[in-house]
């Protein structure tokens, strides 16, 4: 509703992409929002080099490794796990994807936060914002929200206040109301 700019949904997974499909038809949205069904890093067989004015990802959280507990799901395997796609693959993707001085948006683990800055910097991708993610405000951050720059030029971090979802009486907050139900 806010743009008529095109909107392209990129997945690797058919189940996921056939979903995203049916919500594009059902929305009537035909003609401005796309779904390639692909792997990211064919990318460019879709979407020219730095063409692109906004990314917005959810990347699999959860590297690989001797301890890694994978789901029995393989739809949700893929989508938490780098089974497909690990850090560096997501971010060089959208360096080469957005446009110089354009914002990516991203949410993330915390603990991941020191591997996530080191490669967004091999990758000129500078953050701008940063926002943690709190379920309650006794509890340690899960997650966290970044605003990321494509620039050569270094950029200052802001970090803005824990968004809290729940309150002591485990209800939505009032901010996370407003950007959960748009009240």
């Amino acid at each position: 509703a806010k743009t008529k700019a095109p909107i392209y949904l990129v997945e690797i997974q058919k189940q996921l992409a056939d979903l995203s499909q049916k919500s594009i038809a059902e929305n009537h949205l035909e003609q401005q929002v796309y779904s390639i069904n692909d792997d990211l890093k064919n990318i460019q067989k879709y979407i020219d080099h730095d063409t692109v004015d906004t990314v917005v990802c959810n990347p699999p959280y959860f590297k690989l490794g001797d301890k890694t507990v994978i789901k029995d799901n393989p739809v949700l395997a893929i989508a938490r796990h780098e089974l497909k796609a690990n850090l560096t693959d997501i971010l060089s993707t959208i360096k080469v994807v957005l446009k110089e001085n354009s914002h990516a948006y991203l949410v993330y683990r915390p603990e991941r936060l020191s591997e996530l800055f080191s490669i967004m910097t091999q990758q000129r991708l500078q953050p701008k914002k940063m926002r943690f993610v709190r379920t309650t405000k006794s509890k340690d951050a899960n997650l966290v929200l970044l605003d990321l720059i494509k620039t050569v030029k270094e950029a200052s971090l802001k970090v803005e206040p824990d968004l809290v979802i729940y309150d002591d009486q485990h209800r939505l907050t009032k901010e996370a109301s407003l950007i959960i139900n748009g009240k």
